[in-house]
């Protein structure tokens, strides 16, 4: 979990870093990396630490590489099983669960803005209000 979600992105940036000199990075995190979560220590930790991550490029890379991140709660997949999805709509202050265009949404406002860094968007229906 830690190799593929975080070192996975770490070296993903490292080997990026190299040939980039203007741009913008956007990394995907997670509601759990925020919260805990409950998929284990080991999710939570590999997504807070991407958190991280990002806030530190952020500051290293401005002006001329903006780095921000998006934080999904619960997407609506076939991996969710119906009980699952009502379950998760009901901890939603919105009564929903984000739908997979809607992560990719938050991702390409960051891509068009030229004002935003060090930024985490969550697209978690409410569930988490910092």
């Amino acid at each position: 979990m830690l190799d593929v979600n975080l070192k996975g992105a770490f070296i993903t940036t490292q080997e990026v870093l190299k040939h980039m000199k203007r741009g913008k990075i956007v990394n995907i995190s997670s509601l759990a990396g925020k919260d805990g979560g409950v998929m284990g220590m080991h999710y939570a930790a590999s997504k807070g630490g991407l958190i991280a991550m990002t806030f530190n490029l952020a500051r290293h890379l401005a002006p001329n590489i903006l780095v921000n991140a998006v934080a999904p709660g619960p997407i609506d997949t076939e991996l969710l099983d119906e009980e699952t999805k009502d379950r998760l709509k009901a901890l939603s202050l919105i009564g929903e669960i984000a739908k997979p265009e809607d992560i990719a949404s938050a991702v390409i406002f960051l891509l068009e803005n030229d004002n935003i860094t060090g930024e985490v968007i969550d697209v978690n229906g409410g569930r988490l209000m910092d």
